[in-house]
């Protein structure tokens, strides 16, 4: 196999690997997505107002 055929075949893995961590990252927050919609429906989300409030002061 030549130079150039090994390093084309290279970029290919990566590109693949890359798709592939891309598509999982996007699987992933979209099962969040979805748990945190149930829990909201079903009134079962409480949010931490400490939380909240520590963020809006960091952020000023």
């Amino acid at each position: 196999m030549s130079k150039e055929a090994a390093t084309n075949e290279n970029n290919k893995r990566a590109f693949k690997n890359l798709t592939s961590l891309s598509l999982n990252w996007l699987a992933d927050k979209l099962r969040k997505k979805e748990r945190l919609q149930e829990k909201i429906a079903n009134g079962e989300y409480s949010v931490d107002s400490q939380k909240i409030a520590e963020s809006m002061v960091e952020a000023e």
